[in-house]
């Protein structure tokens, strides 16, 4: 999870590469770095669906704020 505000992209890429090799990004629309702040809903959204097993989707409650992307950054 990343907010809007956090780090360039570029630096998720090069930590990306330490992932295993399907990776999940969800991307906050408006959240700094301590989205737990500027977010705290959608973020509790995201952390529950992935407690959960479930899917990780953008917050039926606050709509349009998360972007997921699903990547495959093996070789």
């Amino acid at each position: 999870m990343l907010g809007s505000r956090d780090p360039p992209l570029r630096r998720v890429r090069e930590v990306g590469r330490l992932a295993p090799p399907q990776v999940t990004i969800a991307a906050i629309d408006g959240a700094a770095h301590a989205m737990n702040f500027s977010r705290p809903g959608e973020l509790a959204h995201l952390i529950g669906c992935w407690l959960d097993g479930r899917d990780i989707t953008d917050d039926p409650d606050q709509p349009g704020l998360t972007q997921v992307l699903r990547l495959d950054i093996g070789d």
